[in-house]
């Protein structure tokens, strides 16, 4: 069972609808994430309404990117659990 999966973002946390750049990505598939960048104040969540251009994964591969976790300060951080999110057949 290796067929792709894609990530869609589909919902938020409580507080999210203060942060607009974000709250925007719901809805939306994920194309990249690089968690790193959020430590530095960068962009590090990109995302596109069509299903088509999400990145494609192995479910083990989504599971691990919605579990990455950074370092913040000295404490563990996993910036994309900021949103509630669905892991779907590529199909």
């Amino acid at each position: 069972m290796n067929d792709p999966v894609v990530i869609r973002l589909i919902g938020g946390v409580e507080g999210l609808e203060k942060f607009p750049e974000l709250s925007a990505m719901v809805g939306e598939w994920v194309v990249d994430y690089i968690p790193e960048f959020a430590v530095q104040g960068e962009r590090w969540i990109w995302t596109t309404p069509n299903k088509a251009e999400a990145k494609r994964y192995t479910a083990e591969q989504a599971f691990a990117a919605y579990h990455r976790s950074i370092n913040w300060n000295g404490r563990p951080d996993r910036p994309i659990t900021a949103f509630h999110i669905t892991v779907e057949p590529l199909e």
